[in-house]
């Protein structure tokens, strides 16, 4: 149900022209039962002020927390709904198994000196190569995920899928 109300806290977030760019634990607040979105200091608008989408740019540096940011993100590209919701999927599985395949890569190293940008390179090729696994067992989430992932830029994810989605699931495993 975490899972169904932050969909729903990201559509309210999308439909106002902004992007979290920051979805995690610990900017998921829950209280008397519903989930709220918190921390928007990293949100940006991702339409201008005419309504139009922002052009993708490829030359960015990352922005978020690398545990949790999208591989497009970790890619350089400007982030946007579909990034928010990746990092949903990411957050989810974390809640789910308590862990991450990429946790604590680069703490060690970053301690000895290492660049952010190095950090950040080596905990993106380490989820790329985990996310073939890293949903073993969760198909909803697996499915989301999947659909996320075939999204463009500036395409409108279908929210209503997802949660319907993840309502399947609960009732699956009831």
């Amino acid at each position: 149900m975490v899972g169904c109300q932050a969909i729903q806290r990201l559509k309210d977030v999308h439909a106002r022209g902004l992007v979290h760019r920051d979805v995690k634990p610990q900017n998921l607040t829950l209280l008397d039962g519903t989930v709220f979105l918190c921390d928007f200091g990293l949100a940006k608008a991702y339409v201008t002020a005419d309504g139009a989408h922002v052009p993708c740019r490829r030359d960015k540096k990352l922005t978020g927390t690398p545990r949790f940011a999208s591989l497009h993100t970790h890619a350089g590209l400007e982030q946007s709904r579909r990034d928010d919701l990746e990092s949903l999927v990411y957050t989810l599985v974390y809640m789910i198994r308590g862990a991450l395949p990429w946790q604590g890569l680069g703490r060690r190293r970053e301690q000895s000196g290492e660049r952010r940008a190095d950090r950040s390179n080596r905990i993106a090729e380490a989820k790329a190569k985990a996310v073939a696994t890293l949903l073993d067992g969760m198909e909803e989430l697996r499915t989301i995920f999947n659909s996320v992932r075939r999204l463009e830029f500036d395409q409108t994810p279908p929210y209503q899928l997802y949660s319907a989605c993840l309502r399947a699931g609960i009732k699956r495993l009831r």
